[in-house]
Order: structure tokens, then sequence, then C-alpha cells
């Protein structure tokens, strides 16, 4: 049988991450294009719940994953941040169900 790492956790959830899109590419719907592409794609393979994270102060990043159907669920304290040496963080998610 085929392993779906989707099925070890409960709700059965994915994690996408490193969502780019090229500057000359950014404003026209790339992202959400690609987010819903992801959604679909996890969706049929099970998952109830999408995860993503941005930089808190990546305010592009966080209005196109908002525009896709994400709301933030954590976002990392700066002393969490320090300790883990990168910038504070923000969780977010997006129901597929």
């Amino acid at each position: 049988a085929e392993f779906n790492p989707i099925h070890i956790v409960s709700p059965p959830r994915a994690y996408a991450f490193n969502v780019c899109v090229s500057p000359e590419s950014r404003g026209i719907g790339v992202a959400e294009a690609l987010l819903n592409a992801a959604k679909a794609h996890v969706a049929a393979k099970g998952a109830r719940v999408l995860y993503v994270h941005c930089e808190r102060d990546n305010a592009a990043a966080k209005s196109a994953y908002e525009k896709a159907g994400f709301r933030i669920e954590a976002e990392e304290s700066d002393a969490d941040a320090a300790a883990l040496a990168h910038t504070p963080r923000i969780l977010l998610l997006c129901d597929l169900a």
C-alpha cells in the first residue's frame, strides 16, 4: 500500500511551504491559483486542513494567504523566534472540509 502521511494525524492535515511568486507575476492571482490547486490536491488525498506560514512582517504574503481563504492560527513570539534564530512567523490554516 502507498504511504500517505496525511492520514497519520487527526484531523488529517497537510502543510504547504515555500509558496513563491516571481515579482513580475505578483498581483494577478498566481498565488491564489497555486494555493487553490494545493487545497484541491490535498483534499483529494484526504486532508481536512491545509497549513502555511510566513514571516510576521510579510504583509504581502499574509494578504495572499488570507485572500486564498487562510486565517491566522498562531503567531510566534519575538522570544521564541530569537531562540530559533529566525524572524517571527505566523501560522495560517484553511479548512478544506
